[in-house]
């Protein structure tokens, strides 16, 4: 699927389509990171067929798509005016804020950050966590905006809503788009471990279309 929103190409994966068979987009290359729930952010100003490892990616170039893999963590898409973004945002990564992290260095490389768009993730009713994933969470992340206790002891923990949080920090007038659709409530179109345990996964990637100034 291919959206345009503001100066940029959002791209995202439906099943069967995954990510391993994606190598181009409207011929365009595709650089993605290796990733390791981190909150590593990396600037990318060149395709290269060797990757890096991080879990966020910037570019201020046209010719090519950044992009992430998740089959339940959070796909955040940033579009700016001279650079866009792309984050793969799991609870070990947003503990770590790096939805906050890639944003702040969007702005600190001069990037005045426009909208926001959010792809398919899981979502608060079906993530369930147990306890040691409660002790990892800052105490602001146990409040039950973010955390409910669910019937089996267990709690739901709200991806999106932690996503929301970082974002409003930095800036509380970033429009938000959000995709209306989940991993694992709308499994007939995307991948979701939690659902399937499956090693397959979806690609979100995003494309500067031209530089605003």
């Amino acid at each position: 699927m291919l959206k345009i929103i503001e100066n940029s190409e959002v791209f995202w994966t439906q099943k069967p389509l995954e990510a391993s068979q994606i190598k181009k987009i409207n011929n365009y290359p595709i650089f993605l990171p290796k990733q390791t729930h981190s909150d590593i952010v990396e600037f990318v100003s060149e395709y290269k067929d060797s990757s890096i490892y991080a879990d966020a990616l910037i570019t201020s170039s046209t010719s090519f798509f950044i992009g992430v893999k998740t089959a339940d963590c959070v796909p955040v898409l940033i579009i700016g005016d001279s650079m866009v973004g792309v984050v793969h945002a799991g609870w070990r990564g947003l503990v770590q804020s790096i939805v906050f992290k890639t944003l702040e260095k969007m702005d600190e490389l001069g990037c005045n950050i426009k909208h926001i768009f959010v792809g398919a993730h899981i979502c608060k009713n079906c993530y369930e966590v147990g306890q040691d994933v409660v002790d990892n969470l800052p105490g602001y992340y146990r409040e039950e905006r973010y955390l409910k206790t669910a019937i089996s002891g267990k709690y739901f923990l709200d991806l999106f809503s932690m996503v929301c949080h970082q974002i409003e920090i930095f800036n509380p007038l970033i429009k938000i788009e959000h995709i209306g659709k989940y991993t694992c409530c709308n499994n007939d179109l995307f991948y979701s471990y939690r659902k399937e345990k499956t090693q397959k996964r979806n690609l979100w990637a995003i494309r500067l279309i031209n530089k605003e100034f």
